[in-house]
């Protein structure tokens, strides 16, 4: 037998009208609806949020954060990882990012870690709630569009997630210079604790010496000045010297009010340039426990650098470190590519049979037929090295000439590189490679079943293949 409550709710469900009038009527205060509506989202929110897969609510985010590291120029995967979260945060589980690009917007589609930009057709439904997002200079990147009711706390989540993501956005387009992150490093630090002036040293740890590629002009002891592997002009010192060095071995920090009373502090360079200082802020930058850098900044305005200038300058560190660390790595990179590409070149050039070659090849004097060629039991072995190419392009022109057009000084390049490409191995080599040739020859020559203008085009693909690819791996 029912209960009453069952009743009751089997009545309800069978007369929605009624529940609806008696909701929305007089006998609900504002105070119970809003009430209920509340529970009602919140069982919404966590119904929602089993459903999601929600990659960026779990523990560990090492998987994302090397995501985002390895991606730092993808503006599209960035701004839709940063709606992702947004979304994650606040259990919306329907949003959209749209992004603006050479004045056309586009909706960001992801598939795996591929982006595709998908041109705004048609106007969607309307957004509950959107968020732009800019970078530093106010310039709109895109916009994250929400379809579901946020709350006053979602919306604040939503604007410090912005405010963080525009500013990856904007420092990883120009953290791919070394130089680049080293000025903003400069300024930022400047403007921080109002130095009058600030430095930025490299730490050497194989010379152990302190460099620096950007340095105030008139700051410098001109014999120091040198010049590095890239043509560029540099200080160089020992690490063990003077207050930069100090720090970047003990990785201390140092503030000095009265810079003169330090044994530490170099006298000649305010002597040689006339530049009084009076006080110093030495910061150690560190990566993975290591001083990779140290940030010097002289003459604070007003007095000496005080506590709070350290504690905000070595929060600040942290970031400069790995702006630091990620754009020395990119400029290796970028140096091994740039070797790389070099030592292509010149393979290149090696590889490609020289001018001399040819025209030895040419100079010599083939007979006009070689009947002996059109058998199968020919035996190649007995062609001396100049003899095997000198036949290829008579085989060449017996097969083509007069049916194509080609130039022979070409066609003999070409052979004597595809024998200058193979390796000397003991079963796929020029050889080998030769005796295919000369039975395929054999073959056209007994056979009038193939289309000589499409062997000829396969032909040519193989021997390209071979020898750029293969590397006598095959026929």
């Amino acid at each position: 037998m029912e209960s009453r409550e069952q009743r009751t709710v089997a009545y309800l469900n069978s007369h929605p009208k009624f529940l609806e009038n008696y909701a929305t009527g007089p006998n609900v205060t504002n105070e119970v609806f809003h009430r209920w509506c509340s529970r009602r989202n919140i069982r919404f929110k966590k119904e929602t949020l089993k459903e999601m897969n929600r990659p960026w609510m779990a523990d560990n985010l090492s998987g994302l954060h090397n995501l985002l590291i390895s991606n730092g120029n993808n503006v599209p995967l960035i701004l839709y990882e940063l709606g992702y979260a947004c979304a994650q945060l606040t259990h919306n589980k329907l949003f959209d990012v749209m992004i603006y690009n050479k004045n056309n917007a586009y909706f960001i589609d992801r598939t795996g870690n591929n982006v595709q930009l998908k041109e705004v057709t048609k106007e969607k439904r309307l957004p509950v709630y959107t968020k732009k997002v800019e970078d530093y200079f106010g310039v709109l990147l895109g916009e994250i569009h929400f379809y579901r009711s946020l709350t006053e706390q979602d919306h604040i989540s939503i604007n410090i997630l912005c405010i963080w993501g525009s500013a990856l956005i904007h420092y990883a387009q120009d953290i791919v210079s070394m130089d680049t992150v080293i000025m903003k490093v400069m300024n930022f630090a400047q403007k921080l604790t109002n130095a009058d002036r600030s430095s930025l040293f490299l730490v050497d740890h194989k010379r152990k010496e302190l460099y620096a590629r950007i340095f105030d002009v008139g700051t410098q002891q001109d014999e120091q000045i040198k010049i590095n592997e890239d043509g560029n002009e540099e200080i160089r010192f020992p690490a063990n010297k003077g207050i930069s060095g100090y720090v970047a071995m003990t990785g201390q920090v140092l503030n000095i009010e009265n810079a003169y009373e330090d044994p530490r502090f170099n006298k000649e360079i305010d002597q040689k340039t006339g530049y009084k200082t009076r006080n110093i802020l030495c910061m150690p930058i560190f990566i993975r426990k290591s001083v990779i850098g140290v940030v010097q900044m002289i003459n604070k305005a007003g007095g000496p650098f005080t506590k709070q200038d350290q504690n905000s300058f070595e929060t600040f560190a942290v970031y400069c470190g790995l702006a630091l660390h990620h754009a020395k790595l990119y400029n290796q990179i970028k140096r091994s590519e740039q070797k790389y590409r070099v030592a292509l070149e010149v393979l290149a050039y090696h590889s490609v049979c020289n001018k001399e070659e040819m025209n030895k090849l040419k100079s010599v004097k083939i007979e006009d037929d070689i009947t002996e060629l059109d058998r199968f039991e020919f035996n190649g072995f007995q062609l001396t090295e100049l003899e095997k190419p000198l036949y290829v392009v008579y085989m060449f022109r017996t097969l083509f000439k007069g049916k194509f057009n080609y130039d022979e000084d070409d066609l003999i390049r070409f052979v004597l590189t595809v024998r200058k490409n193979y390796r000397q191995v003991v079963y796929h080599n020029w050889v080998h490679g030769w005796t295919v040739a000369q039975a395929m020859y054999c073959l056209l020559r007994a056979t009038t079943i193939f289309n000589l203008k499409q062997v000829l085009i396969f032909i040519i693909i193989l021997s390209t293949d071979e020898r750029k690819f293969k590397k006598g791996k095959g026929n």
